[in-house]
């Protein structure tokens, strides 16, 4: 009778035991906190920040800022894509070229990812690749066009193809009045006429 109970009480600790070392273990989900989002006023000075810095050639300063901006508001199509440009003009050329097709498998038609990606890869030296891409970038360019065409006189140039370079610097400067601007996501390069293009004009 004694080692019957004895026996009991031994398997009534133990179960005590078990129990308190589960609740002691336990830990109950944390429920998610959503923090609010960014003041749209804030968002808009940093944006405002960056177009600044961007002006001023200050690249370096202006990518800080901008990845301030991509932390606050991580969806935006808009500054994922000039992150693009900075990214390019820091000479990130890998970490751009990624950034690029990860936003052109979202949106094929996006011309300023497309020409900021062709000039990627022609500052890489893969002419052909970029220039590939710049001729499909202006498929979708607008008027933006005239930039796009300036860069393809450009990568042409490297290429070593004048009539080609002649061409689309022609093509281009038809609607070059249209816009005093690029936009500040577009990589842009300033092409003076070709040798191509003067001796053209010379025979007008």
């Amino acid at each position: 009778m004694n080692s019957r109970f004895l026996i009991l009480l031994g398997v009534l600790l133990l179960v005590a035991a078990a129990t308190v070392l589960v609740i002691s273990t336990y830990s109950a989900p944390v429920p998610e906190v959503r923090q609010p989002p960014p003041p749209p006023r804030l968002l808009w000075q940093l944006r405002n920040q960056v177009g600044n810095l961007m002006e001023a050639r200050n690249f370096p300063e202006a990518q800080i800022v901008l990845a301030r901006l991509l932390r606050l508001d991580p969806e935006s199509s808009a500054n994922r894509r000039l992150m693009t440009r900075l990214l390019y003009e820091n000479h990130h050329h890998a970490e751009a070229v990624s950034l690029c097709r990860e936003l052109l498998a979202q949106n094929p038609g996006d011309a300023v990812i497309r020409n900021n990606l062709g000039m990627l890869l022609v500052a890489n030296r893969s002419f052909e690749a970029g220039i590939k891409e710049l001729e499909k970038a202006l498929e979708y360019s607008g008027d933006n066009s005239p930039f796009v065409s300036n860069n393809l006189a450009y990568s042409y140039l490297l290429l070593g193809d004048e009539r080609k370079a002649a061409e689309a610097y022609r093509a281009g400067r038809v609607q070059a009045q249209k816009l005093a601007l690029a936009p500040h996501e577009l990589v842009t390069i300033r092409v003076p006429a070709t040798q191509s293009e003067e001796e053209g004009e010379s025979h007008e």
